[in-house]
């Protein structure tokens, strides 16, 4: 049922209809499928075949979220983060948008990982863990971390040092970041 969601969105083999792609969207959604939750969610915040409802997209977001389901569950929880930050279809709350950058940092998002370093650095913690995980998302393929990297450390440097005592510590000898560091206190 996505699918046929997708070849309404796109266009293909039929023309576009950003109503039909949203109806087939909830069918799938109706049905649990995760990919299928996560479509409505972007159709609500948008405006796309629908009437813009940022609240309902909160919600499609948070459903996707307690499926935990390896398919869209990161996205979703960056997704909580960002709402929760910019206040879109709740209200702002900057503990529960570092509660859930961090849960998308540990699913492995990269922009997770860069937004939990940008909340860190700027509300929660120290620099050097915000530098922590901004090299994690840089490893991981963030751009803007590697930039977020540099302007911290004066270097490009994301990479582990080998010529380090510890062979292999980071090159700033700033702890690795484990999941229980970090907390908010």
């Amino acid at each position: 049922m996505t699918n046929l969601g997708i070849y309404y969105e796109e266009g293909y083999g039929t023309e576009e209809n950003p109503e039909l792609a949203f109806q087939w969207y909830q069918r799938a959604a109706e049905k649990k499928e995760e990919v299928g939750i996560y479509h409505p969610a972007t159709c609500y915040l948008l405006g796309y075949g629908t009437e813009q409802n940022p609240r309902l997209a909160f919600e499609c977001m948070q459903q996707l979220e307690e499926m935990k389901g390896p398919i869209e569950y990161s996205y979703a929880v960056l997704s909580l983060g960002l709402m929760y930050q910019y206040a879109i279809g709740t209200e702002e709350n900057p503990e529960q948008a570092y509660r859930y950058y961090r849960k998308a940092a540990e699913a492995g998002e990269p922009e997770g990982m860069r937004m939990l370093a940008w909340c860190i650095e700027n509300h929660y913690g120290t620099g050097d863990l915000a530098l922590e995980w901004y090299r994690r998302a840089a490893e991981n393929g963030s751009e803007e971390a590697k930039k977020d990297v540099e302007r911290l450390t004066g270097s490009g440097e994301t990479q582990k040092d080998p010529e380090s005592p510890a062979g292999g510590g980071e090159t700033q000898q700033d702890p690795e970041p484990s999941a229980g560091s970090g907390e908010a206190h």
